[in-house]
């Protein structure tokens, strides 16, 4: 997971959800994606079934390809974890692991 931290630098914008299930409403991400022309929004997170989820389906929803590191979220309820990947699968974003992102980072290098 080193090798992803270099992707966060010092002045790149964060958003925070405001109670609202995602990030595109209530916060500025739409305008700082628009600006800067983002075609892939990658997510990592808590609350998979919830947050992760929500932000996927409108990332899809607003015609951006939303990417989802399977292995860097998670679950309230762990038991949960697999319907919910399932789901994001099959209708709003490709589920994989942090080692394909990489490598799938390293091949656009």
């Amino acid at each position: 997971m080193g090798e992803l931290k270099a992707l966060v630098r010092p002045g790149d914008n964060e958003f925070n959800e405001r109670a609202l299930q995602t990030a595109f409403i209530g916060t500025q991400l739409p305008l700082e994606l628009s600006r800067k022309k983002v075609e892939v929004i990658v997510l990592t997170g808590i609350h998979l079934d919830w947050c992760i989820e929500g932000n996927a389906r409108l990332a899809r929803d607003n015609g951006y390809l939303p990417i989802v590191i399977g292995d860097a979220c998670g679950c309230q309820k762990p038991e949960q974890e697999k319907a919910a990947m399932e789901r994001i699968n099959n209708f709003f974003a490709p589920v994989i692991s942090s080692e394909t992102f990489v490598k799938l980072l390293k091949q656009s290098s």
